[in-house]
Formats: structure tokens, C-alpha cells, sequence
């Protein structure tokens, strides 16, 4: 189940792969807290995922990649010119899509609520 819970998170075009994992968890904290209904979970055991064409891939945010900027590959391409070095920012047509993926024993749980609160009319539309 997707869920749209937050959008337009702004960062800098040269953002760490690990700060800007670190700033979608901040940012997502609260209102997954929300979701959550009380059901505990730890956001750093939350695996980041970027969707790509209807794609899913894993963000690796391990400590190797501390110094490299997340959006390297993405939207900073080479200058026009060859005799200019400086490579060049070209905003997204769309811009990209992260998610958190819970860990399977937190979402069976989140679930089993859910199933819950349906079977006594107590059901929160997201």
C-alpha cells in the first residue's frame, strides 16, 4: 500500500546520500508516528526507497557514501561546452519519489489494526 504523506521536501543540489536520508526520516517522523497508531517502530530499521519508471530501488546510505552527493548521477550533467568544467544542474521534469518501507513484522502489525478497526467500524480513512 502507497500512501502520499508528505511532498516538497527542498535540499541542496549537492545533499550527501546520508543527509538526505537522514532529512526524509525527519521529515517523515511525525507523520508516520501518525499513521502508526501507536504500533512501535524504529525509523532507522525503515528501509529508503526512490522510485524510478514505476520502479522501486534501495537508497544506500551507508557510511561510503558520506561525501558523495546523492544527486550526481541524476541531474548535474556535464557543461554544453567542452571548454567549460563546471557541470551544469538541470531541474527534474518530475521531481523524484521517495518512500520508507517498514519492516515486515511493523507492517503485519499496522495490518492486523487496520483489520481491526474495520471489523469494529472504527476505521481512519488516510
Amino acid at each position: 500500500m502507497q500512501q502520499k504523506i508528505k511532498e516538497g521536501l527542498r535540499v541542496q543540489s549537492d545533499i550527501s546520500t546520508q543527509d538526505l536520508c537522514e532529512a526524509i526520516r525527519n521529515i517523515l517522523i511525525k507523520p508516520i508516528q501518525d499513521f502508526c497508531r501507536g504500533i512501535p517502530f524504529n525509523i532507522d530499521d525503515m528501509v529508503l526507497c526512490e522510485t524510478t519508471g514505476g520502479e522501486w530501488f534501495q537508497v544506500n546510505a551507508s557510511v561510503d557514501s558520506e561525501a558523495i552527493p546523492y544527486f550526481r548521477t541524476h541531474f548535474i550533467k556535464a557543461p554544453p561546452r567542452k571548454k567549460d568544467i563546471t557541470p551544469v544542474f538541470t531541474p527534474p521534469s518530475k521531481p523524484p519519489v521517495f518512500g520508507l518501507v517498514f519492516e515486515e513484522n511493523v507492517w503485519s502489525k499496522i495490518e492486523a489494526l487496520e483489520d481491526e478497526e474495520v471489523h469494529h467500524g472504527l476505521a481512519i480513512v488516510h
